[in-house]
């Protein structure tokens, strides 16, 4: 059953932290390929989108730079410092049509990563992209939404045409010990704020 939510408390502070997660984000070898429609990260005024460098969200008081990350053998690359947000690069940019994919640890094995906070965001809160050129992009918050493993919308989160969406995705749930990850994924959905982009 997805859960869709203003605030989440799975992973609050009076919950405890659970250590050693897993964070996998699969994707579909349909997804995974150039969709035929996008030839290359486009704005609706069909002027090419750079790409992003860092993300802000002040609601959280994160502020960070991103990394790269790929699709290999079907599943979204995570990053590898638990401090770092990565970027879907084969995806669009933000603010281009389709679904501009962030992704970050929830937690790590010696304590909070990057989207532990990620939980206690809040329907309307501001997400800042600055990008390569030196513009930003701001979007606002539309849902939260906490996705069993096996029910991840893969097609919905690696779209590449149609609104222009900022999808940031982390572990949610339960800790499943035994299997060594999170029952559930994070999908944050942000849409730009009226179009404004600077």
């Amino acid at each position: 059953m997805v859960r869709r939510i203003a605030r989440l408390n799975s992973l609050d502070d009076s919950a405890g932290l659970e250590i050693g997660q897993r964070l996998a984000v699969p994707v579909s070898k349909k997804d995974a390929r150039p969709d035929q429609r996008k030839q290359e990260s486009v704005s609706r005024s069909n002027q090419p989108v750079a790409s992003p460098v860092a993300v802000t969200i002040p609601s959280l008081g994160l502020d960070e730079d991103l990394i790269e990350l790929n699709v290999v053998a079907g599943t979204l690359q995570v990053p590898t410092r638990y401090g770092d947000v990565g970027w879907w690069r084969d995806g669009p940019a933000p603010g281009a049509p389709g679904s501009a994919v962030l992704v970050g640890h929830v937690d790590s094995p010696t304590g909070p990563a990057v989207f532990y906070r990620l939980s206690a965001i809040q329907i309307g809160d501001v997400v800042t992209i600055r990008r390569a050129d030196g513009t930003k992009a701001t979007f606002r918050v539309k849902e939260a939404t906490l996705y069993p493993r096996e029910s991840f919308p893969s097609s919905s989160v690696y779209r590449q045409y149609g609104r222009p969406t900022l999808t940031l995705v982390t572990c949610g749930g339960t800790y499943d010990a035994a299997a060594g990850q999170y029952t559930d994924n994070l999908v944050v959905t942000a849409y730009p704020d009226n179009g404004k982009s600077r």
